[in-house]
């Protein structure tokens, strides 16, 4: 039996919520399986989440670069040295 004040279901964890890391790691796959622009749209999302997440960066451009878009890939390279380079000075 359970306290009159405590209900006896509790309300459920909020599954798949999606994070930098998880919409990354589903880039990832989609990458691998040569579904290349569905994954830069991963890493995308993934960087709207956290627009200080590495990995997305660095495999958002080996994706466009997969894809022959230079320009996009080295934009993407451009951000990812400078927030490394952020990181290591603070």
């Amino acid at each position: 039996a359970f306290p009159p004040d405590e209900p006896a279901v509790k309300a459920p964890v909020p599954y798949g919520v999606p994070t930098a890391t998880s919409m990354t790691e589903r880039g990832v796959r989609l990458f691998n399986q040569g579904r290349t622009q569905e994954s830069i749209d991963q890493f995308t999302k993934a960087i709207a989440l956290d627009p200080n997440y590495t990995q997305a960066w660095a495999r958002r451009a080996e994706a466009y670069a997969r894809l022959g878009r230079g320009a996009e890939a080295a934009e993407d390279r451009r951000r990812l040295d400078a927030l490394n380079a952020s990181s290591s000075t603070g």
